[in-house]
């Protein structure tokens, strides 16, 4: 018989309501935002869950704390939905930065940058 881990989830509503990302917000087209999670159990995985407006290509990149968890995921019709799994080392107690950045389909953004909206990104973790 296996054991299975238990632990208390938390969640963070990023923000509430659309917010834009792409050429429009300027050189490097990219959203950064602050979150906090003073709760949050060190070193466990988490899951960023973002539904999505308008995203067109697959280059577009989300990073927490610097590091890439992945790619938006391109939608075939109005609304898309991306649920990326994140490393437990990415993540710290206390202050994150999340960047949700908008690229051409080279993955630069010197081009026809990709314009899409977020609303409202959560994170599910593991608090202690």
């Amino acid at each position: 018989m296996s054991e299975s881990a238990t632990f208390t989830a938390g969640y963070c509503l990023i923000w509430e309501g659309d917010r834009g990302v792409g050429s429009h917000l300027g050189p490097g087209c990219a959203l950064e935002v602050e979150l906090a999670l003073p709760d949050y159990k060190e070193g466990a995985g988490c899951m960023l869950l973002m539904p999505t407006r308008g995203v067109n290509l697959g280059s577009n990149e989300v990073s927490l704390n610097g590091s890439k968890v992945g790619n938006l995921i391109p939608s075939t019709g109005p609304s898309g939905f991306t649920a990326l799994p994140v490393r437990g080392t990415v993540l710290s107690k206390g202050t994150n930065r999340l960047r949700i950045a908008a690229r051409d389909r080279q993955g630069g953004t010197s081009g026809d940058v990709d314009d899409f909206i977020v609303k409202d990104p959560v994170l599910l973790y593991a608090v202690e």
